[in-house]
């Protein structure tokens, strides 16, 4: 009598009648679905702390600097979050600035006039500050996501482009709202 080895009996071969032939894997390249990269060759670098609150706008081209931006009171120190997208799908990205301590603001600014579109609190009441992003937030919407600083743990929320909140997610809690 042969005993079968113990792979053999972990894992038991299919009869040969149930095996299915081999098909060949013919790999192929699935189209990406849009990113909200800028077209255009800026880029931008928000103040650090202890400054004043400035954007600089640079050609990545020639790295010379473009434009400067002040979102917020000059007495505002507490450092600038910043980051680009063409929100309204103009072309031109938009600049989307925040605080990076202290009042949770939001300033949105039109990526061709570099005027004011949207400004608003991303977490009333909080003064931990907000980090920045902007992309799909679902459907197909363009939007902002802000991030909670310190003082709200692992809160997000989503905004159109002009501000109003869409939803908010909490970490920690059962479901999110």
């Amino acid at each position: 009598m042969k005993y079968p080895s113990l792979l053999g009996r972990l894992f038991p071969r299919a009869p040969k009648e149930s095996r299915r032939p081999a098909v060949p894997y013919r790999p192929a390249l699935d189209r990406l679905e849009e990113r909200l990269a800028p077209p255009s060759n800026l880029f931008a670098i928000g103040s650090p702390a202890g400054s004043a609150p400035l954007i600089s706008l640079f050609d990545s081209d020639t790295g010379a600097q473009v434009d400067q931006i002040r979102p917020f009171q000059s007495s505002y120190t507490g450092g600038v979050n910043v980051t680009l997208a063409d929100l309204d799908r103009d072309g031109s990205p938009e600049i989307i600035a925040s605080a990076a301590s202290g009042s949770p603001h939001v300033v949105v600014f039109d990526g061709a006039t570099h005027q004011v579109t949207a400004s608003f609190l991303a977490f009333p009441g909080s003064t931990s500050g907000v980090s920045i992003a902007a992309g799909d937030i679902g459907n197909g919407s363009r939007g902002i996501v802000a991030g909670s600083g310190g003082g709200m743990a692992g809160t997000v929320a989503f905004f159109t482009p002009s501000g109003e909140p869409v939803r908010t997610l909490k970490r920690f809690v059962g479901n999110f709202s």
